[in-house]
């Protein structure tokens, strides 16, 4: 049975583990063997387009729209999860509901926050 590999540009993905497109690489070059026999099923990786926001610059840009304290005050009256989501990000996706949810309920734009 082929073994499968996910290929992105530098690098291949293979049961968890990263291969770099290296020929010096001995995982490499087991993997260029294998596809020549035919025993490697390749499949392209797909590189997300969502970009995440340092949480830092999440803040900075709230401080600047006036919006800081609302957010603090939604944050600390939300689930005892999205607090500890909040604590935990050091970075916020552009498409995160709850990150969207909260800053239209403030009246912050999303557009301009997660820019």
């Amino acid at each position: 049975m082929p073994t499968t590999y996910v290929e992105y540009a530098d690098k291949l993905v293979c049961q968890g583990r990263t291969i770099p497109k290296d020929p010096g690489n001995r995982d490499y070059r087991k993997f260029l063997a294998l596809a020549a026999q035919g025993q490697a099923d390749i499949v392209p990786g797909v590189v997300s387009t969502i970009r995440s926001v340092p949480k830092i610059v999440v803040v900075e840009r709230l401080h600047a729209a006036g919006k800081l304290a609302a957010a603090r005050t939604a944050i600390d009256a939300a689930s005892l999860l999205m607090r500890e989501k909040w604590n935990a990000a050091q970075s916020i996706k552009q498409d995160d509901p709850d990150a969207l949810a909260l800053l239209t309920a403030i009246g912050a734009d999303p557009a301009v926050i997660l820019a």
